[in-house]
């Protein structure tokens, strides 16, 4: 019986690992909205990079519609429990978040982990994520840590 209870979460995994790994539907997502659908995760530079290497810019939801509209295009995307790089750091203005564009980011408009602002914020912890569940909120974490790729658009 105990045995069951470990092989089962194993098994389901393993049959729905197609399905997340697999290529995901964007019928529903404007134009650009994603790059390439082989999901894997990268750290913040390597997600800046991508955008560039496409031609296009990070995603940069500055109001809270735009913050929104961004929850909206990873639940069609069906991304849940990962977090998605933002591309919005204070790694050269500690306690200061600016957008990669270099303008100030209004704390207001982005919904926080538990609601506080800079979520988890430290001297190591420079860049934003948000999470992709049903209710997304932002988080500091390490540039350095692997998280989904930034939303780009043309």
């Amino acid at each position: 019986m105990i045995k069951l209870i470990y092989i089962v979460p194993v098994v389901a995994l393993l049959i729905l690992l197609p399905v997340v790994m697999g290529e995901k539907d964007d019928s529903e997502v404007p134009d650009g909205a994603l790059l390439p659908r082989r999901w894997m995760a990268v750290r913040y530079n390597e997600s800046l990079k991508r955008c560039e290497d496409a031609d296009m810019k990070p995603y940069m939801p500055k109001t809270r519609e735009q913050w929104d509209n961004l929850a909206k295009v990873l639940a069609a995307n069906n991304l849940r429990d990962s977090e998605i790089w933002i591309p919005a750091t204070d790694r050269e203005t500690e306690e200061t978040l600016l957008w990669e564009d270099g303008t100030d980011v209004n704390l207001d408009n982005i919904k926080w982990y538990k609601d506080v602002k800079l979520k988890y914020n430290r001297w190591d912890l420079d860049c934003v994520a948000i999470g992709s569940g049903n209710q997304p909120n932002a988080v500091m974490l390490p540039c350095w840590v692997k998280c989904m790729p930034m939303v780009c658009v043309p």
